[in-house]
């Protein structure tokens, strides 16, 4: 399984236009391709900012993974986002984020949901990705990035 592939034009955000934790949650989610006529977007919102009250899912060094498992109708659902200017996400090392994925899985989902968690982390940790993600203009150049990078993991 690779971030390319559950990645679309529609689910990657480039720029964010929000500048504040709650919001950049609420723009994203609305990036997210589920099913809306089974799982209502607010209380997918209200899923994703409780989850973000046990704690932080700003994971340091700019990068930012809210997730929630919720009611929704699929598997595994995601986008993602850059900011152009950073965003106070109360990340465990206190910087700011502009790169953002949002993540939603069914409640009864926890293997992919772990996967994918765990690729992302470690895509972000290479700074030469997270340079390249940042010079991304389109989604179009997003997804590309990800597929070189993908490409060349195991």
């Amino acid at each position: 399984m690779h971030i390319s592939d559950l990645l679309t034009n529609s689910s990657v955000v480039v720029p964010l236009i929000s500048s504040n934790k709650e919001d950049i949650i609420k723009e994203l989610i609305k990036a997210v391709p589920f099913d809306r006529s089974y799982a209502k977007e607010e209380a997918v919102i209200a899923a994703v900012l409780e989850r973000e009250k046990v704690t932080s899912t700003g994971i340091g060094e700019g990068i930012a993974i809210p997730h929630a498992k919720c009611d929704i109708k699929e598997e595994l659902a995601i986008a993602m986002g850059i900011s152009i200017k950073p965003v106070d996400f109360t990340s465990i090392d206190g910087n700011p984020a502009q790169i953002f994925f949002m993540l939603l899985s069914r409640k009864d989902v926890s293997g992919l949901h772990i996967k994918t968690l765990a690729r992302i982390a470690k895509l972000v940790r290479l700074d030469k990705f997270k340079e390249n993600v940042l010079k991304c203009k389109n989604s179009h150049e997003v997804i590309e990035l990800f597929r070189k990078e993908e490409s060349q993991l195991p």
